[in-house]
């Protein structure tokens, strides 16, 4: 299992928790990330989290929306097919997730230039 789906079931086994404390004060809506009450949470205060998490991990002030973009830059780069990563971004379409989000590294190109490298010598 990888850590971030036992980092995602604990925070369900503790939303399990605060659910039973608050009984039927608890408001069913299927978010992951809640107020204690079930609430979805306000998004200054998802924004205020972020800030802080980012302040702890010494990255400063980030943009919250650009971890889509470093989301959909990393899966693409580990392989992960366009469509799907269109459908983990919730698009309507391919192209908002190739135009806008995915971004080519350096690294991808240099390995695409290698492969090509590869088979112009192999043709010799």
């Amino acid at each position: 299992m990888s850590n971030t789906a036992a980092v995602l079931r604990e925070h369900r086994r503790r939303q399990a928790e605060e659910r039973l404390r608050v009984g039927p004060v608890w408001q069913e809506n299927g978010w992951v990330f809640t107020t204690p009450l079930g609430m979805p949470m306000d998004p200054r205060n998802a924004l205020r989290w972020w800030h802080g998490l980012c302040e702890r991990a010494g990255l400063g002030r980030r943009r919250f929306h650009a971890s889509r973009h470093t989301a959909a830059t990393l899966l693409l780069d580990r392989g992960a097919p366009l469509e799907v990563v269109s459908a983990i971004l919730g698009h309507a379409s391919l192209a908002i997730t190739a135009d806008v989000y995915a971004r080519v590294t350096l690294d991808a190109k240099r390995s695409a230039l290698e492969a090509l490298s590869d088979a112009v010598e192999a043709r010799k």
